[in-house]
């Protein structure tokens, strides 16, 4: 409601706030899963709506809670059919840690018990490195991060985040986590209550405020301090 913002070319944000309040409706607006009730989302200066739908979809590689890991082999599950994708498979795993262990697994092994008697199975962890990492083959400009990483440990979690923004160069990352220290990774963080946009700005910017976000901060440092 109200929500006006701009993102550049190459902007790291984080996008922080309760339960409820908007986070995930605001990614799944830019990416045309919703259409906005009422105002305009822009790309490139140009109406979102006037995109082809299935060109508009590979500007982006979102990973959402809910992902889904299909009973294909690990390497379909990564590029599907798109072969020429191949050669992003080792830095994709790279950035997410699983290399050795996809390696020592085989790509070409089949993912799930389900049909297969030797199917691998994933811990929830690795599960959500394994969809990240396909994010990363689909090579997009926008890599969107939606909560991704609930099953992997608080510091795990932070090495990841690391890996992942000191490799993804000059493209485009937005990011939803309840972790609070993740934010120090984005040179901008928005902060949503009820569906609006009440903050923005780097993480020191925003403690010196004393407004919600070093309110929720303050909450989850009190953990780990």
């Amino acid at each position: 409601e109200n929500f006006s913002c701009s993102i550049e070319y190459g902007d790291h944000i984080s996008i922080v706030g309760d339960n409820g309040a908007g986070k995930s409706t605001f990614v799944k607006l830019l990416l045309r899963l919703y259409e906005p009730t009422e105002g305009t989302i822009y790309y490139k200066g140009k109406d979102i709506s006037e995109y082809d739908f299935d060109s508009y979809q590979t500007v982006f590689a979102p990973v959402f809670q809910d992902y889904v890991l299909n009973a294909f082999s690990i390497r379909e599950n990564l590029i599907f059919d798109y072969d020429e994708r191949n050669d992003l498979i080792k830095p994709s795993l790279e950035k997410t840690g699983m290399y050795d262990k996809i390696m020592d697994i085989g790509l070409d092994r089949p993912y799930s018990r389900k049909f297969f008697e030797d199917g691998v199975e994933l811990s929830g962890g690795e599960q959500q490195r394994l969809v990240i990492s396909r994010a990363y083959c689909k090579n997009s400009e926008v890599l969107i991060l939606d909560e991704p990483t609930a099953a992997i440990d608080p510091l795990s979690e932070r090495r990841l985040f690391e890996n992942i923004f000191s490799s993804i160069g000059g493209s485009t990352s937005i990011m939803i986590s309840h972790r609070m220290s993740c934010s120090n990774f984005s040179n901008r963080i928005f902060v949503m209550d009820h569906g609006r946009l009440i903050e923005q700005g780097t993480h020191s910017e925003l403690l010196n405020a004393k407004g919600m976000y070093a309110s929720m901060y303050r909450r989850q440092a009190q953990y780990y301090s």
